[in-house]
């Protein structure tokens, strides 16, 4: 219990030190606020508008921005991403991380697949908000073939739809979906500097059907994982995977359950 109210209070003084307009943000966090959009200033001047986490269908949105912008979740010391470099960001949601890597790549492009409308819509409403010119996003999922599928939603958390894990939903929709090589392809990138995936169990697919030569063209990944099986679909077998391509790799376990995976060349 110390541990975790010492948690709050270290990312409290976070949002104080980091975004000017830390008050309404803390007005969002505890419901005092009703307004549909609240505006992320940060106090280097970038901006991040998100919908009002107050809203049930959306409670992903502050949380998102705190563990991407003030706590470098997907890119710790050994993981920075550079002026220049080519990032695709696969599971974008609302595009938190897209922006994050477009002001750390001003010079660089940045695509982003988000398969979810909502979501998508949301996406591109950011990049108008932060008029940002560097991010290409696409409206689909990234799996093993080109095609249709399913993608279940999860009416308890927004960022949690699958087109793995079917939720217990009775709800689904019919997504569009490419490949991670058809990505490399239909955008001309010859080497990826910085591979970012969020997509609900879909990282397995995505990563064992690419073929070796498009591996060999990415050179860092961050990738979250959830723990499906004790066979092929687990961040340990991920790892040594990822390992026999020729990647370092750390996994950084959140619990039994899932966790984060680092790979650099």
């Amino acid at each position: 219990m110390v541990k975790n109210l010492l948690g709050k209070l270290n990312l409290g003084w976070m949002i104080i030190t980091h975004i000017k307009n830390w008050k309404h943000v803390f007005f969002n966090y505890f419901g005092i606020s009703h307004n549909e959009y609240i505006n992320f200033k940060f106090r280097d001047g970038k901006s991040v508008k998100i919908r009002n986490v107050k809203e049930k269908e959306d409670t992903s949105g502050l949380a998102t921005i705190c563990e991407i912008f003030l706590m470098n979740n997907y890119c710790p010391k050994e993981m920075k991403i550079k002026q220049k470099d080519i990032i695709i960001d696969i599971g974008a949601n609302i595009g938190v991380f897209s922006i994050y890597a477009s002001f750390k790549a001003p010079k660089g492009r940045v695509y982003s697949y988000e398969p979810f409308q909502i979501h998508y819509n949301r996406l591109l409403d950011n990049l108008r908000l932060n008029n940002l010119k560097n991010i290409f996003p696409s409206n689909l999922a990234v799996c093993k073939n080109k095609g249709k599928r399913n993608l279940f939603v999860n009416k308890e958390c927004s960022g949690m739809h699958s087109i793995i894990f079917k939720n217990n939903s009775r709800e689904k929709m019919v997504v569009n979906c490419t490949t991670l090589e058809d990505i490399f392809k239909e955008n001309k990138v010859k080497q990826c500097d910085f591979l970012k995936i969020d997509c609900e169990g879909a990282e397995y697919e995505i990563i064992y059907s690419s073929k070796k030569e498009i591996l060999e063209k990415i050179k860092k990944i961050a990738l979250e994982f959830d723990n499906i099986d004790e066979g092929e679909k687990n961040g340990f077998k991920l790892k040594k995977f990822l390992e026999k391509n020729g990647f370092e790799v750390v996994l950084k376990g959140e619990d039994q359950h899932q966790g984060i995976l680092y790979a650099r060349r």
